[in-house]
């Protein structure tokens, strides 16, 4: 009876590490995504309406982490610190292009922020894409081979 328990033990918590790493591949897709979808919405708010930034970034609807990210970067324009936290799922690289272009945005007129924010979203859809891609990849390879390696280890132990 107790190798049995030890054997859905292991295969429980084999599966469930699986599906923490199925699950970062899944957030970095979403993040990319809510990203593309927020840098329309900024270009088209800068270009047609003209509201200040922080009603830009703080009217926007996504996921929580870039609504973090959204959040903290409202609060510093109206001067408030904040501590900007980089999202696990994010390389440091990435996270030097998407920071410094929330820190750059507002300092040109709105047809050059509207130039700026196109570039960005080509290079933000370029990752994203390849988001998609491992996700589908290696984000369900994760998933099922925790569960087949947890088998695994129960057929060993039994």
């Amino acid at each position: 009876m107790l190798k049995f328990v030890i054997c859905v033990l292991i295969v429980v918590g084999c599966g469930y590490v699986g599906f923490v790493i199925s699950l970062y591949y899944k957030k970095r897709e979403r993040f990319f995504s809510d990203l593309v979808d927020f840098l329309q919405h900024a270009k088209t708010e800068i270009v047609f309406f003209q509201n200040r930034l922080t009603h830009i970034f703080l009217s926007f609807e996504c996921g929580p982490e870039l609504g973090k990210i959204l959040k903290n970067r409202a609060g510093q324009i109206d001067g408030k610190e904040t501590c900007v936290k980089k999202p696990v799922f994010l390389s440091d690289n990435e996270w030097q292009w998407i920071w410094g272009f929330l820190e750059n945005i507002g300092r040109c007129d709105a047809q050059t922020e509207a130039e700026g924010i196109e570039q960005m979203i080509e290079k933000v859809v370029q990752t994203k894409t390849h988001s998609q891609v491992e996700t589908k990849t290696k984000g369900t390879m994760a998933a099922k081979l925790g569960v087949v390696i947890g088998l695994a280890i129960a057929i060993i132990v039994i």
